[in-house]
Protein backbone atom coordinates (compact mmCIF):
# COMPACT_ATOMS: atom_id res chain seq x y z
CA UNK A 1 0.00 0.00 0.00
CA UNK A 2 1.09 3.56 -0.76
CA UNK A 3 -0.56 6.50 0.95
CA UNK A 4 -1.03 9.32 -1.56
CA UNK A 5 -3.42 11.39 0.52
CA UNK A 6 -2.47 14.73 2.01
CA UNK A 7 -1.61 15.21 5.63
CA UNK A 8 1.19 16.01 7.97
CA UNK A 9 4.30 13.91 8.65
CA UNK A 10 2.80 12.56 11.89
CA UNK A 11 -0.34 11.40 10.06
CA UNK A 12 1.61 8.64 8.30
CA UNK A 13 2.44 6.74 11.49
CA UNK A 14 -1.02 5.42 12.47
CA UNK A 15 -1.77 4.39 8.88
CA UNK A 16 1.58 2.61 8.60
CA UNK A 17 0.94 0.77 11.88
CA UNK A 18 -2.52 -0.36 10.74
CA UNK A 19 -1.29 -1.60 7.32
CA UNK A 20 1.74 -3.39 8.76
CA UNK A 21 -0.47 -5.14 11.36
CA UNK A 22 -2.56 -6.46 8.46
CA UNK A 23 0.61 -8.00 7.00
CA UNK A 24 1.00 -5.64 4.06
CA UNK A 25 3.86 -3.35 3.11
CA UNK A 26 3.39 0.37 3.50
CA UNK A 27 4.94 3.46 1.98
CA UNK A 28 4.03 7.09 2.24
CA UNK A 29 4.22 9.42 -0.74
CA UNK A 30 3.73 13.03 -1.70
CA UNK A 31 3.14 14.15 -5.27
CA UNK A 32 4.31 17.70 -5.83
CA UNK A 33 2.49 18.79 -8.95
CA UNK A 34 -0.91 19.95 -10.10
CA UNK A 35 -3.56 17.54 -11.33
CA UNK A 36 -3.13 18.66 -14.94
CA UNK A 37 0.55 17.61 -14.82
CA UNK A 38 -0.08 14.04 -13.64
CA UNK A 39 1.91 11.49 -15.60
CA UNK A 40 3.85 14.17 -17.46
CA UNK A 41 7.62 14.48 -17.47
CA UNK A 42 8.96 16.83 -14.84
CA UNK A 43 6.53 16.56 -11.91
CA UNK A 44 8.17 15.53 -8.69
CA UNK A 45 7.13 13.02 -6.10
CA UNK A 46 8.77 11.60 -3.01
CA UNK A 47 8.44 8.22 -1.33
CA UNK A 48 9.30 7.20 2.22
CA UNK A 49 9.33 3.94 4.12
CA UNK A 50 10.98 0.57 3.61
CA UNK A 51 13.45 0.89 0.72
CA UNK A 52 12.67 -2.53 -0.79
CA UNK A 53 8.94 -1.75 -0.85
CA UNK A 54 9.61 1.64 -2.41
CA UNK A 55 11.70 0.04 -5.17
CA UNK A 56 8.80 -2.31 -6.01
CA UNK A 57 6.19 0.44 -6.20
CA UNK A 58 8.28 3.05 -8.03
CA UNK A 59 7.34 1.75 -11.51
CA UNK A 60 3.63 1.98 -10.63
CA UNK A 61 4.12 5.46 -9.24
CA UNK A 62 5.70 6.54 -12.53
CA UNK A 63 2.24 6.74 -14.12
CA UNK A 64 1.47 9.60 -11.69
CA UNK A 65 4.78 11.43 -11.66
CA UNK A 66 7.97 10.83 -13.61
CA UNK A 67 10.49 12.30 -11.17
CA UNK A 68 10.24 9.98 -8.18
CA UNK A 69 12.71 10.40 -5.33
CA UNK A 70 13.12 7.99 -2.42
CA UNK A 71 13.91 10.18 0.59
CA UNK A 72 14.17 8.03 3.69
CA UNK A 73 13.06 4.92 5.58
CA UNK A 74 11.52 7.38 8.07
CA UNK A 75 7.79 7.14 7.30
CA UNK A 76 7.36 10.84 8.14
CA UNK A 77 9.86 11.93 5.50
CA UNK A 78 7.57 12.15 2.44
CA UNK A 79 5.13 14.62 4.00
CA UNK A 80 7.95 16.52 5.73
CA UNK A 81 9.72 16.93 2.38
CA UNK A 82 6.46 18.05 0.81
CA UNK A 83 5.87 20.65 3.52
CA UNK A 84 9.42 21.95 3.13
CA UNK A 85 8.86 22.20 -0.64
CA UNK A 86 5.55 24.01 -0.09
CA UNK A 87 7.15 26.58 2.19
CA UNK A 88 9.27 27.79 -0.73
CA UNK A 89 6.05 28.53 -2.62
CA UNK A 90 4.58 30.36 0.36
CA UNK A 91 7.79 32.38 0.61
CA UNK A 92 7.69 33.19 -3.09
CA UNK A 93 4.08 34.31 -2.84
CA UNK A 94 4.74 36.59 0.14
CA UNK A 95 7.87 38.04 -1.45
CA UNK A 96 6.00 38.77 -4.70
CA UNK A 97 3.24 40.61 -2.85
CA UNK A 98 5.73 42.76 -0.97
CA UNK A 99 7.78 43.38 -4.12
CA UNK A 100 4.64 44.76 -5.76
CA UNK A 101 4.13 47.03 -2.76
CA UNK A 102 7.66 48.37 -3.25
CA UNK A 103 7.38 48.93 -7.00
CA UNK A 104 3.89 50.27 -7.63
CA UNK A 105 4.05 53.41 -5.40
CA UNK A 106 7.23 54.37 -7.28
CA UNK A 107 5.50 54.02 -10.66
CA UNK A 108 7.49 50.92 -11.56
CA UNK A 109 5.48 48.45 -13.61
CA UNK A 110 5.67 44.87 -12.43
CA UNK A 111 7.03 43.74 -15.79
CA UNK A 112 10.47 45.00 -14.65
CA UNK A 113 10.88 42.79 -11.55
CA UNK A 114 9.17 40.00 -13.49
CA UNK A 115 11.86 40.21 -16.18
CA UNK A 116 14.57 39.84 -13.55
CA UNK A 117 13.15 36.39 -12.73
CA UNK A 118 12.99 35.25 -16.34
CA UNK A 119 13.78 31.59 -15.65
CA UNK A 120 11.44 31.14 -12.71
CA UNK A 121 7.96 30.03 -13.83
CA UNK A 122 6.55 30.23 -10.30
CA UNK A 123 7.55 33.87 -9.93
CA UNK A 124 6.41 34.62 -13.47
CA UNK A 125 2.97 33.20 -12.74
CA UNK A 126 2.58 35.06 -9.46
CA UNK A 127 3.56 38.41 -10.99
CA UNK A 128 1.45 37.83 -14.09
CA UNK A 129 -1.63 37.39 -11.89
CA UNK A 130 -0.95 40.82 -10.39
CA UNK A 131 -0.30 42.40 -13.80
CA UNK A 132 -3.48 40.94 -15.30
CA UNK A 133 -5.58 41.47 -12.19
CA UNK A 134 -7.01 38.03 -12.91
CA UNK A 135 -7.25 36.00 -9.73
CA UNK A 136 -9.40 33.17 -11.01
CA UNK A 137 -7.76 29.81 -10.56
CA UNK A 138 -7.66 26.74 -12.72
CA UNK A 139 -5.55 24.72 -10.31
CA UNK A 140 -5.30 25.27 -6.55
CA UNK A 141 -7.63 27.61 -4.67
CA UNK A 142 -6.64 30.02 -1.95
CA UNK A 143 -8.62 27.87 0.52
CA UNK A 144 -6.54 24.82 -0.47
CA UNK A 145 -3.33 26.77 0.10
CA UNK A 146 -4.69 27.88 3.49
CA UNK A 147 -5.47 24.26 4.43
CA UNK A 148 -1.91 23.22 3.59
CA UNK A 149 -0.57 26.16 5.60
CA UNK A 150 -2.71 25.03 8.56
CA UNK A 151 -1.12 21.55 8.33
CA UNK A 152 2.34 23.12 8.28
CA UNK A 153 1.50 25.17 11.37
CA UNK A 154 0.09 22.10 13.11
CA UNK A 155 3.22 20.11 12.27
CA UNK A 156 5.35 22.86 13.79
CA UNK A 157 3.34 22.61 17.00
CA UNK A 158 3.64 18.80 17.05
CA UNK A 159 7.38 18.91 16.32
CA UNK A 160 8.00 21.73 18.80
CA UNK A 161 9.49 24.09 16.22
CA UNK A 162 8.87 27.82 15.87
CA UNK A 163 6.51 28.93 13.10
CA UNK A 164 6.54 32.75 12.94
CA UNK A 165 6.49 32.89 9.14
CA UNK A 166 3.59 30.42 8.64
CA UNK A 167 1.72 32.13 11.49
CA UNK A 168 2.13 35.53 9.81
CA UNK A 169 0.99 34.19 6.44
CA UNK A 170 -2.08 32.56 8.00
CA UNK A 171 -3.38 36.02 8.89
CA UNK A 172 -3.12 37.08 5.24
CA UNK A 173 -4.97 33.99 4.07
CA UNK A 174 -7.65 34.45 6.73
CA UNK A 175 -8.24 38.05 5.60
CA UNK A 176 -8.53 37.04 1.94
CA UNK A 177 -10.93 34.19 2.69
CA UNK A 178 -13.06 36.47 4.91
CA UNK A 179 -13.18 38.93 1.99
CA UNK A 180 -14.68 36.22 -0.23
CA UNK A 181 -11.60 35.11 -2.20
CA UNK A 182 -11.40 31.52 -0.96
CA UNK A 183 -12.11 30.00 -4.38
CA UNK A 184 -9.71 32.35 -6.20
CA UNK A 185 -6.02 31.95 -6.87
CA UNK A 186 -3.73 32.46 -3.87
CA UNK A 187 -2.52 35.76 -5.34
CA UNK A 188 -6.00 37.12 -4.59
CA UNK A 189 -4.51 37.84 -1.17
CA UNK A 190 -3.38 41.02 -2.92
CA UNK A 191 -6.96 42.24 -3.02
CA UNK A 192 -7.33 41.80 0.74
CA UNK A 193 -4.04 43.59 1.48
CA UNK A 194 -4.45 46.66 -0.74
Amino acid sequence: MVNLSGGSPADAQPTAKWVLELGANFGDAAIMNNVDHMGQPGPRSVLAGDAAHQARIAPVMACLAQGIRYVSPNIHAAKATYQAFEMTYFGHLAATLHAADICLPEGITLTHPQALHGNDPVHQGFVQSLIDGDFRTNTITLESWAADLAMIRNQAAVAGIASPFPDLLAGFFDRAIAAGHGQDDAMAIWKALT
